[in-house]
């Protein structure tokens, strides 16, 4: 097999792991789509004891954030997938749109502002979702550029990032933005 062809054949192979991974893949390694009707990921466990009235307020409203940008974000990203499934470039397309609307997802998360106590906690998960978007811009233009290894490198950041970001959040009292990461399924509703 010729040197370019097996380069070729690597980073296709490399670049369906880290999609999956970002859960832009499906398992048959299709384009994943959103399934019809509305998903949501189960409530996990607030790790953050008692908590204010005024606390809990500024909970609900990051986690309905977290909630509705998500879903608007999905479903957006399954009719965009839709529409470029055709097209060689159809993976790194939709990984370029993910990256845009997870973005959209963190501003409107930080429009919401500070909390009124906890500020160092919520910073924190905040910080760590505000990292794993940035680095999420960076694997695309790797993708392109031909460094693969590198490209799956950063999503394993990104996981585990996500994956600690999970456990900030919950210590911050979140519920609904910190039940989607690595190991948490969604139920159809």
């Amino acid at each position: 097999m010729p040197r370019l062809a097996l380069v070729v054949l690597l980073v296709a192979a490399s670049a369906a792991v880290v999609l999956a991974r970002l859960g832009i893949l499906g398992a048959d390694g299709g384009v994943a789509a959103v399934p019809p009707g509305p998903a949501y990921y189960p409530a996990v466990p607030s790790l953050a004891g008692d908590v204010s009235p005024a606390r809990r307020r500024f909970i609900r409203r990051v986690d309905g954030t977290c909630v509705r940008t998500y879903n608007d974000g999905q479903a957006a990203q399954a009719a965009y997938a839709q529409r470029v499934a055709g097209r060689a470039d159809a993976q790194a397309l939709v990984t370029r749109f993910y990256v845009r609307w997870h973005t959209g997802q963190y501003r409107a998360v930080r429009t919401l502002g500070e909390p009124s106590e906890a500020r160092l906690a919520y910073r924190r998960w905040l910080d760590n979702m505000g990292e794993r978007v940035r680095l999420e811009a960076r694997y695309a233009p790797l993708m392109r550029a031909g460094r693969a290894a590198e490209a799956q490198a950063v999503a394993q950041q990104v996981s585990t990032l996500k994956a600690r970001g999970d456990v900030l959040g919950q210590r911050f009292g979140l519920r609904l933005c910190t039940s989607n990461g690595p190991g948490r399924r969604p139920v159809q509703g």
